[in-house]
């Protein structure tokens, strides 16, 4: 008898023994959260779990006044934050007889969005702050600058200076050109490829693409397309740059792999602006020669026609690909075109020779530069009306809004 209360005495010991070494009891172990990279906003940041468990529980806080809140898919998103601002994240972990996990993660938020503004006849550029819609600076640039694109991450701004066969590069940081590339012969329209990497300018007098690598701003190749190439829009995808020939009534398309050309397409007379839509289905050129817009499927190349006001100039497609803007020069006004009928659903009077049109990420502005009386016009989309008028440079032309 006391053999057996001696045994279970031992037994009874060694299980708390065990349990208090953690043994059987499988208390779930401590998650520490490891993250994706982060991607920037203009009040914060968004960034992935990359372990995410939905067995755990998650809550996070942020410096510089940010709020942090974690999606049932492991998303991180703190916002809060003024633009320009560093914050740093720590995301906890907590489950039931587990040790609380914790790790951190830092970004900054984008800078302010801004629009800018090549000045032809001032060779500048302005810097508009859309949120309350003045002009915050003036960039000197080269002699008659007349394209402008802004890189993927708002980084920088690429300027064609046409009398000088040079492209301006700007910091956006401290709106400063740190920069200067050598490319053809009067070089017109810009356009980035979609990881930033290239640059195309099409060089007006050559009948030419550069090819500008941005990693060294130096040339990699030249591309021959067909007569006054004028403007530049690349496929979502990349893989595809379209060039519109003023001279030649055509669209050149580029393979970017191989910087080869296909057969050129057919479009109306001297077209101009070029745009291709979000899901690469569609491209979109301003004829200005014959007061129409040409829709390429780019499926089959076969061109549709739609007549807009008198010398359409500039185009510019929504981010939700539904609609199509574009700038009537001599009647000054802007056609509102539905991509679904291709047909102009409205017309929007606006400034003196309007030209080329930049839209808002969110849709909600169109930007309109009015060369013949050195403003912008602002159109808000939901009623196509004027919201703002902004005095600019002298002969306003190309514009564009960072991301």
């Amino acid at each position: 008898m006391v053999r057996r209360f001696f045994l279970f005495v031992s037994v009874l010991f060694g299980f708390f023994l065990l349990t208090a070494c953690g043994g059987s009891t499988n208390n779930p172990a401590t998650l520490t959260p490891t993250f994706g990279t982060p991607s920037s906003t203009h009040d914060g940041f968004t960034v992935q779990i990359t372990n995410y468990d939905t067995t755990y529980t998650y809550s996070g806080t942020a410096t510089s006044s940010g709020t942090v809140t974690v999606s049932g898919t492991g998303l991180v998103t703190v916002t809060g934050l003024a633009t320009n601002t560093n914050s740093t994240a720590t995301i906890t972990t907590t489950k039931t007889g587990a040790i609380n996990g914790s790790a951190s993660v830092t970004a900054t938020s984008l800078l302010p969005r801004v629009a800018y503004v090549a000045n032809t006849d001032d060779d500048t550029v302005s810097v508009i702050a859309t949120v309350n819609n003045t002009v915050t600076a003036t960039i000197p640039v080269g002699r008659l600058p007349i394209g402008l694109v802004i890189s993927p991450d708002g980084s920088k701004v690429y300027v064609s200076n046409q009398l000088d066969n040079t492209v301006s590069v700007i910091a956006t940081a401290t709106n400063t050109v740190t920069a200067t590339i050598p490319v053809g012969s009067s070089p017109a329209g810009l356009v980035i490829s979609p990881d930033g990497s290239k640059l195309y300018v099409s060089n007006f007098a050559d009948n030419t693409v550069s090819v500008i690598a941005t990693t060294t701003n130096t040339s990699s190749a030249t591309i021959s397309v067909g007569s006054l190439p004028s403007r530049l829009a690349i496929s979502p995808d990349g893989s595809k740059l379209y060039v519109s020939n003023l001279a030649d009534n055509t669209v050149s398309v580029i393979t970017t792999t191989t910087n080869t050309s296909s057969a050129p397409i057919s479009v109306g007379n001297s077209p101009d602006a070029i745009a291709v839509t979000p899901d690469g289905s569609k491209v979109y050129v301003s004829n200005s020669g014959d007061h129409t817009v040409s829709a390429i499927d780019t499926a089959t190349n076969t061109v549709t026609t739609i007549q807009v006001g008198i010398s359409p100039i500039g185009l510019v497609i929504s981010p939700d690909g539904s609609k199509v803007y574009v700038s009537n020069s001599s009647d000054n006004t802007v056609s509102v075109i539905a991509t679904a009928t291709n047909t102009v659903t409205a017309t929007i009077p606006v400034g003196s020779l309007p030209s080329i049109l930049a839209i808002s990420p969110d849709g909600s502005k169109v930007y309109v530069s009015n060369s013949g009386d050195k403003t912008v016009a602002v159109i808000t989309t939901t009623t196509n009306t004027i919201s703002a008028t902004i005095p600019v440079g002298s002969n306003p032309y190309a514009i564009a809004i960072s991301p």
